[in-house]
């Protein structure tokens, strides 16, 4: 068949030119000429895409209305040319290259801790950037999916940015995860309470230490706020007073009760619980900062200065602690 095809567009195209040559009216010259290379090149457009690759044959319309065009326009010449051209590339076609890198697509937000890296791969700054300023509410619902992976009180933080998000799907979802931080540490309350009641003397300490630090958490993560902040750090103080009463050395309970009295606004009964817990051994550079806020609040800038000298090297490059000291220094 394509050998005939060939024949049949050889004899038009010869048909066509010996037209030209004859001594019939120019008119008649013209529109016979064209007929008979139009049919000519028509065909071989129709053979030519036989042998295109898949990719070009989907684009039929396009494909075929240029090597018209190419056939057409330039007679005889034209249609030798695109054989040429065709068959020549089909006969050195050319193997796919393989790129020697790897094509990977931007990841999702993930929607819990990735184990790649002990460095969470969406900080606190990124997520809220995507809640302020991603115009899709399901990119923004997979940003606060995200703050799975951030520590509680960075999450909280993002969380409460989505708490105003226009869009009730993304608020619903903060608001749940937020209630559901709350509702964890008050089970947890409520089951510290229990074994509190039936512990012996010597769990006692223990358990008012750990109802003191989940009172403490709840104010920490600002998932308690005006009275009610102030009644959890009471309880706080309350079981850390319980816990001292039983062992009245430990100095982890006295940083707590300091900051919890600092919280409260009781600077000098904070002021003394961070300087007794100086004396029993705790480590300065846990102490001396709120010892230094204690001072600034009372305006005793001297003090600051002296206090956040005596941190060793490693404190004072702290992310927290760095631009403060450099101030006072």
């Amino acid at each position: 068949m394509t050998k005939l095809a060939l024949l049949l567009i050889l004899l038009l195209e010869l048909a066509s030119w010996l037209v030209l040559s004859s001594n019939w009216p120019t008119t008649s010259q013209l529109l016979v000429f064209s007929a008979l290379h139009a049919v000519a090149v028509y065909l071989a457009v129709r053979l030519l895409m036989h042998f295109f690759p898949d990719k070009y044959r989907q684009q039929k319309a396009s494909t075929r209305l240029t090597l018209f065009s190419l056939g057409f326009f330039i007679p005889f010449l034209g249609l030798l040319g695109l054989f040429a051209a065709i068959l020549w590339g089909i006969g050195h076609e050319q193997e796919e290259k393989i790129e020697n890198i790897q094509r990977i697509a931007i990841p999702e937000l993930p929607y819990r801790p990735l184990q790649v890296t002990e460095q969470p791969r969406y900080g606190q700054a990124g997520l809220v950037s995507v809640l302020r300023n991603a115009p899709s509410p399901e990119k923004r619902l997979r940003a606060v999916m995200a703050t799975r992976q951030l520590n509680d009180y960075d999450a909280i933080q993002v969380l409460r940015v989505a708490l105003k998000d226009p869009v009730d799907d993304v608020r619903l979802l903060a608001y749940s995860m937020v209630d559901a931080k709350e509702k964890t540490i008050n089970q947890q309350i409520e089951r510290t309470r229990r074994k509190l009641a039936s512990a012996i003397a010597i769990e006692k300490a223990n358990l008012h230490s750990r109802l003191a630090n989940l009172f403490w958490e709840l104010g920490y993560l600002e998932l308690a706020q005006g009275e009610v902040l102030k009644y959890t750090l009471l309880q706080a103080r309350e079981n850390l007073d319980a816990a001292l009463t039983i062992d009245a050395s430990n100095a982890s309970n006295l940083l707590q009760l300091g900051k919890v009295l600092l919280r409260l606004a009781q600077y000098e009964q904070a002021d003394a619980a961070f300087a007794r817990t100086r004396e029993l051994g705790m480590n300065k550079d846990a102490v001396l900062p709120y010892q230094a806020e204690v001072a600034f609040i009372r305006g005793d800038f001297v003090s600051v200065r002296a206090q956040l000298s005596e941190l060793s090297p490693s404190a004072r490059n702290l992310a927290h602690l760095d631009q403060v000291v450099k101030y006072w220094s």
